[in-house]
Protein backbone atom coordinates (compact mmCIF):
# COMPACT_ATOMS: atom_id res chain seq x y z
CA UNK A 1 0.00 0.00 0.00
CA UNK A 2 2.75 2.45 0.93
CA UNK A 3 4.64 1.71 -2.24
CA UNK A 4 1.55 2.42 -4.34
CA UNK A 5 1.05 5.77 -2.61
CA UNK A 6 4.71 6.63 -3.09
CA UNK A 7 4.61 5.75 -6.80
CA UNK A 8 1.33 7.63 -7.23
CA UNK A 9 2.72 10.76 -5.59
CA UNK A 10 5.86 10.59 -7.71
CA UNK A 11 3.72 10.25 -10.83
CA UNK A 12 1.56 13.20 -9.81
CA UNK A 13 4.62 15.37 -9.33
CA UNK A 14 5.47 14.90 -13.02
CA UNK A 15 2.15 16.54 -13.94
CA UNK A 16 1.83 20.31 -14.04
CA UNK A 17 -0.05 20.81 -10.78
CA UNK A 18 0.59 24.03 -8.91
CA UNK A 19 0.13 25.63 -5.55
CA UNK A 20 -0.81 23.88 -2.37
CA UNK A 21 -1.70 20.63 -4.19
CA UNK A 22 1.90 20.18 -5.35
CA UNK A 23 3.17 20.70 -1.80
CA UNK A 24 0.54 18.34 -0.39
CA UNK A 25 1.46 15.67 -2.94
CA UNK A 26 5.16 16.04 -2.17
CA UNK A 27 4.53 15.88 1.56
CA UNK A 28 2.32 12.79 1.18
CA UNK A 29 5.04 11.14 -0.91
CA UNK A 30 7.64 11.98 1.71
CA UNK A 31 5.53 10.52 4.52
CA UNK A 32 4.77 7.40 2.45
CA UNK A 33 8.46 6.97 1.65
CA UNK A 34 9.46 7.28 5.29
CA UNK A 35 6.75 4.83 6.33
CA UNK A 36 7.90 2.36 3.69
CA UNK A 37 11.51 2.69 4.85
CA UNK A 38 10.42 2.17 8.46
CA UNK A 39 8.51 -0.98 7.53
CA UNK A 40 11.47 -2.30 5.54
CA UNK A 41 13.93 -1.65 8.37
CA UNK A 42 11.71 -3.42 10.92
CA UNK A 43 10.69 -6.38 8.75
CA UNK A 44 11.53 -9.74 10.28
CA UNK A 45 14.19 -11.53 8.28
CA UNK A 46 14.16 -15.28 7.81
CA UNK A 47 16.52 -17.05 10.18
CA UNK A 48 18.84 -18.06 7.31
CA UNK A 49 19.28 -14.45 6.24
CA UNK A 50 19.71 -13.31 9.83
CA UNK A 51 22.41 -15.93 10.37
CA UNK A 52 24.19 -14.97 7.16
CA UNK A 53 24.14 -11.27 8.06
CA UNK A 54 25.43 -11.84 11.57
CA UNK A 55 28.20 -14.27 10.65
CA UNK A 56 31.77 -13.14 10.61
CA UNK A 57 32.47 -14.78 7.25
CA UNK A 58 33.59 -18.13 8.62
CA UNK A 59 31.48 -21.11 7.71
CA UNK A 60 30.32 -23.09 10.70
CA UNK A 61 30.11 -26.82 10.14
Amino acid sequence: MNAAVLIGCAALLTVAITGIWRWATGLAGLVAGLALAHLAMNAPYPSVLRAAMSSNGADSV
